[in-house]
């Protein structure tokens, strides 16, 4: 018996077929939702940031991208809230490098689960190399489900 065959090389690139795409392995987080409908979110819609590179690749990959960010326009800092794996909702987010390692990772999350009604399930699929976005989404109340792999034919 061969432990984890379904993420073998082989096996992605023969699913994938020629020329197909395949993403990194992640791991696949899950988290709840922290919105009330008689509050605010805590982000903003921010359709400025469509030419960010984290809501190009989610335009490409998820259903229904909201782009959202702090009201400030001069933050760059971006979650993406859509419709991912499995049509759940799926959060990814990135923070400027020069509000990183201050807890500013957990803060984006936090903020983004905001826009979210309480209590509703939220994925979060991020490489386990991201050492930063993994501490983010454990300190924000995610959890770890599993891997997951993305691939798609041509």
């Amino acid at each position: 018996m061969i432990i984890g065959g379904a993420h073998d090389p082989q096996l992605i690139t023969a699913l994938a077929g020629p020329g197909g795409w395949i993403d990194s392995l992640d791991i696949l987080m899950a988290g709840r939702g922290s919105g009330h409908p008689d509050t605010s979110p805590r982000l903003a819609d921010r359709p400025d940031l469509a030419t960010h590179p984290r809501a190009a690749f989610a335009a490409r990959i998820r259903d229904q991208p909201s782009l959202l960010g702090y009201q400030d326009r001069r933050r760059a800092a971006l979650a993406v809230i859509s419709r991912g794996i499995a049509g759940l909702t799926e959060l990814s987010f990135e923070l400027e490098p020069g509000h990183r390692g201050h807890g500013g990772g957990t803060g984006l999350v936090r903020d983004a689960l905001t826009a979210i009604p309480a209590g509703q399930l939220v994925l979060a699929a991020v490489a386990p190399g991201n050492a930063a976005s993994v501490r983010a989404l454990l300190s924000a109340g995610f959890i770890p489900l599993g891997a997951v792999q993305l691939f798609r034919r041509p």
